[in-house]
């Protein structure tokens, strides 16, 4: 009999010991949810996301002045799923500005490239797009939206000399 008590007696202790351990090991936390809910704007179409523009080969010639420039070659941005919500919107062009015109945009700086001239971006109406500055509004309607831009080489100094031309620009889109 006295076996079984001793038995019963470390039985009840190690019982004992176990809630105290997971009621001792207990502790609370807060977890704070931080977000934001907001408007729905439109989706940029996958076409639109990395957008070769080809300004061609073009002679030398053509840029007499500061301010000449080659003809403009047309690129879109293409919007899907604008809901009602959406009625305009504004886009502006960020990179390197051009030295001599930093509402242009620089060239590349690599081995052999074209000297004195920058890229012009333009709007549906062909008014400039300055670096770093909105666009005029752009009317939005629900569904899909097809935003019409222009781009050309301009001459920012001269003499303007031959050479590879290449520039890149990403783009934002503000919606109202």
């Amino acid at each position: 009999m006295f076996p079984n008590l001793l038995n019963y007696s470390m039985l009840f202790m190690s019982l004992t010991a176990c809630v105290y351990a997971v009621n001792g090991s207990a502790n609370s936390t807060t977890i704070t949810v931080i977000g934001e809910v907001r408007q729905a704007a439109c989706i940029i179409d996958i076409n639109s996301i990395d957008i070769p523009v080809y300004l061609g080969d073009v002679s030398t010639y053509k840029f007499h002045n500061v301010g000449d420039s080659s003809s403009p070659i047309e690129f879109t941005i293409t919007l899907n799923e604008c809901p009602l919500t959406t009625t305009k919107s504004l886009v502006k062009f960020d990179g390197f500005g051009d030295p001599n015109n930093n509402t242009l945009l620089r060239l590349d700086n690599i081995s052999g490239s074209a000297k004195g001239v920058g890229i012009g971006i333009y709007d549906a109406t062909g008014k400039q797009v300055p670096l770093w500055t909105a666009s005029s509004n752009y009317p939005i309607t629900t569904g899909t939206n097809v935003l019409r831009f222009t781009a050309k080489f301009v001459a920012s100094i001269l003499p303007v000399t031959a050479g590879a031309a290449e520039a890149s620009s990403d783009f934002t889109i503000n919606y109202s």
